[in-house]
């Protein structure tokens, strides 16, 4: 892939690309639960709703039904929460890991050790179309932080060769 006369850096994995080049051809190909109009403002694109708690240290996330990935499996919480724990894992060595340093759990999936699977614990899966988030400190800004690219979903397909992944997403 050629885009803006450059190639990306790495494989084209969302939480592993903080390149402008890699960034711009995966905003093209990834959808987020936020997105951002011409003017720049917010707009939910996969999420329905973004709730916050009184003192924004929880937010419940639900997403629209019918969104699927290109190889046809439905994007689920699942899909959100999983993608998340994985570029947070220190395992991984994803680019983007301190995106997610404000959930709960963020730190014990920074040790030595981890197998890679391991989730953060401040995400929890409520049903397929709705997930929490538990933060570690009040964040009021953290409904358009879930617009960045890191961000997006990952299907299952991704877990199974996360390099072939990366090269063909």
């Amino acid at each position: 892939i050629t885009a803006m006369n450059a190639e990306p850096a790495s494989g084209l994995l969302p939480g592993n690309t903080n390149s402008t080049t890699g960034g711009k051809v995966l905003d093209l190909i990834f959808s987020q639960l936020v997105a951002f109009d011409s003017k720049g403002k917010p707009v939910n694109e996969v999420a329905k709703e973004i709730k916050s708690n009184d003192d924004a240290t929880q937010f419940t996330i639900t997403i629209k039904d019918g969104w699927k990935f290109t190889d046809g499996t439905p994007v689920t919480a699942e899909s959100f929460t999983k993608a998340w724990s994985y570029v947070a894992n220190a395992k991984n060595a994803q680019k983007c890991s301190s995106f997610f340093s404000t959930i709960k759990g963020y730190d014990e999936l920074q040790a030595d050790g981890l197998k890679g699977d391991e989730q953060l614990s401040g995400l929890k899966v409520v049903d397929d179309t709705t997930f929490t988030v538990d933060l570690n400190q009040s964040d009021s800004v953290f409904p358009i932080k879930v617009g960045y690219l890191a961000f997006a979903p990952l299907p299952e397909s991704f877990y199974k060769d996360p390099k072939a992944f990366g090269e063909k997403p």
